[in-house]
């Protein structure tokens, strides 16, 4: 099940501001029905876009991964995990729609 962020609200729980406007939500799997639902979507929206160029930009959805960079052993899980981790070592997800361009 997906966890929706408010958003009506530009400040986190924390007090301070979010960093993009670009975030839907986190999923705790690829299989969720709500990111197959929000790909739909933009695929609809894509569709128009491609026929009428003045409704705007094509946009993209896009999967983080996130969750544990290091094994139990304090070693990193792979190579470049404290920059970008891979989906396969990833316990769950958050979800972006941005621009192509």
């Amino acid at each position: 099940m997906a966890n929706y962020k408010n958003t009506n609200m530009r400040k986190s729980d924390t007090g301070t501001y979010n960093r993009t406007d670009t975030y839907r939500f986190t999923i705790q799997d690829k299989s969720d029905p709500e990111l197959a639902n929000l790909k739909l979507s933009v695929r609809e929206y894509n569709k128009q876009v491609r026929k009428h160029p003045w409704l705007g930009e094509p946009k993209r959805v896009m999967l983080m991964a996130r969750g544990p960079r290091r094994k139990a052993d304090g070693s990193m899980i792979h190579f470049n995990a404290d920059q970008s981790l891979r989906h396969k070592y990833a316990t769950h997800f958050d979800v972006y729609v941005q621009d192509v361009a």
